[in-house]
């Protein structure tokens, strides 16, 4: 199996979260990768 099929298999819904804030350097993370993410038609924010 390979890792992307074992990464989309054992994905899971989340529908609890903590409270309290993200921490910066992990939103800076999330920010940056979604960035470099595809859109359709090269639509840019």
């Amino acid at each position: 199996m390979s890792d992307l099929g074992a990464l989309i298999r054992s994905r899971r819904a989340i529908r609890k979260f903590r409270d309290g804030a993200v921490p910066e350097r992990d939103m800076r993370e999330v920010l940056e990768a979604a960035r470099w993410a595809p859109s359709p038609a090269n639509l840019q924010p």
